[in-house]
């Protein structure tokens, strides 16, 4: 009984593995076909789920916008779809360049003798490279509606890609400050948009209010290489290439998604030639807040001396005495001065001795510099203060020490904008600069 068991269960073990041993020992047939190292990655969104937008737009010194769309689009319909139209709101643009991104297949297999044996169909929503040529396309504006006509109608199911230059005035409106405050509106589409991006940039002796970096996207002056592709036939072009991959960047870029069919996008900023420009709102109302605490310090100051004058004096009210209050004034305006430029001037040593002496004495310069600097701020923040009272009376010197606060804080304000005003640009890794085109102007 033992024995036959044992050999039911080894013939049941052998069926069980004999198909993984077989096929493990089995070799392909050669098929002359070589596999690729690298496979495209498939488009993680279908096209159906609409359209894709990517905005580029530079301001110029004059308040004009430079335009710079491409789109990606599937081709919803059951017949070729060779016009599309797009509504510009708000603006009447001028100097349209248009024209048809036209890519060539990718192989995704290969013979033995390099030849291709499997093409995969272009993908205009991915990243997936390819050779890609450009060719104009037939444009009319009328209205606010931009009609495209494209040189190659895209198949049903099947997606396709053009980009739009233009410029436009309109957007930017100069306030009473020097500075432009400009509203971009995208433009709209009979179709759902998927994915909206849009990038801001200025001319690079222009600043941009809320920019998070300050490289010169040089998206402006390429209308000398759009006129140079032309004719009935695709063309490649280098230069255009490399315009067309940074279309959507720009210092400011924002987001969108899900946008319905004829629906836009906006966004606001503004920019100036200078900060004190982008910034005079700001800085009026500073000033303005300023004056006003002032006046209200100024107004309590005089009430609580007038009393302790007539609480020290019994019933006799003194006059208020003006010469004590210019000399407050004077001596917590100097003791703010002096605690400010001081800590300039420590910051720059702090600086300069960080970057010569070795790390191992660097804690102990730190502590050093603590040490000196509360002493010195206790010093001219409370001295001052202490010595008007005792000559003065008690009042005058808490008024001292409450006065230079506030004027230590008003030089803070004031250093802060000094800082931003002067400030050299930030240096960021940015797109490769559009090599080609005589039309760039050289910074």
């Amino acid at each position: 009984m033992g024995r036959k068991l044992f050999i039911a269960l080894l013939s049941f073990l052998i069926l069980l593995f004999s198909p993984g041993f077989s096929f493990a020992q089995e070799e392909p047939a050669s098929s002359g076909v070589a596999r690729p190292d690298i496979f495209p990655l498939p488009n993680p969104e279908p096209g159906f789920l609409g359209q894709d937008h990517s905005y580029s737009v530079t301001f110029r010194g004059n308040g004009e916008a430079v335009v710079a769309l491409k789109v990606a689009l599937t081709n919803k319909g059951e017949t070729p779809l060779s016009e599309v139209s797009l509504r510009v709101p708000k603006v009447s643009p001028q100097e349209f360049f248009i024209y048809q991104v036209i890519k060539e297949p990718s192989c995704t297999r290969y013979l033995t003798d390099n030849a291709c044996a499997e093409y995969q169909e272009p993908d205009y929503y991915g990243y997936w490279w390819s050779k890609t040529k450009y060719q104009k396309a037939q444009s009319e504006f009328s209205g606010d509606t931009l009609k495209v006509i494209l040189p190659q109608a895209i198949p049903a199911d099947k997606n396709g890609s053009y980009l739009v230059y233009f410029r436009a005035m309109g957007y930017a409106k100069k306030n009473i400050f020097g500075a432009y405050k400009f509203t971009f509106e995208t433009l709209q589409v009979p179709d759902d948009i998927r994915n909206m991006t849009v990038g801001i940039s200025t001319d690079s002796d222009l600043v941009l209010r809320g920019a998070t970096g300050e490289v010169n996207y040089r998206f402006g002056d390429v209308a000398t290489s759009l006129k140079a592709v032309g004719g009935a036939a695709p063309t490649e072009s280098s230069s255009i290439d490399t315009f067309y991959q940074q279309i959507g960047h720009g210092t400011l870029i924002k987001n969108a998604s899900s946008l319905a069919s004829l629906e836009s996008y906006t966004v606001s900023s503004s920019f100036a030639d200078n900060r004190i420009k982008l910034y005079a709102k700001e800085i009026f109302v500073g000033v303005g807040v300023f004056l006003g605490i002032l006046a209200v310090v100024l107004v309590v100051l005089r009430l609580i001396l007038k009393r302790s004058q007539s609480k020290t004096e019994g019933t006799t009210v003194a006059t208020f005495n003006s010469k004590s209050l210019v000399i407050c004034l004077g001596v917590s305006f100097v003791s703010a001065l002096v605690i400010s430029g001081y800590t300039i001037l420590a910051i720059i040593a702090a600086s300069y001795l960080a970057s010569t002496v070795g790390y191992q004495f660097q804690a102990v310069l730190t502590i050093f510099i603590v040490v000196i600097s509360f002493a010195i701020y206790a010093l001219f923040l409370f001295a001052p203060g202490i010595y008007l009272g005792a000559k003065k009376g008690i009042g005058w010197g808490i008024a001292t020490v409450a006065l230079t606060v506030f004027f230590l804080l008003i030089f803070l304000g004031i250093g802060l904008l000094v800082y931003l005003a002067v400030r050299n640009p930030s240096v960021y890794p940015g797109p490769i600069p559009l090599g080609g085109m005589e039309s760039i102007k050289q910074y």
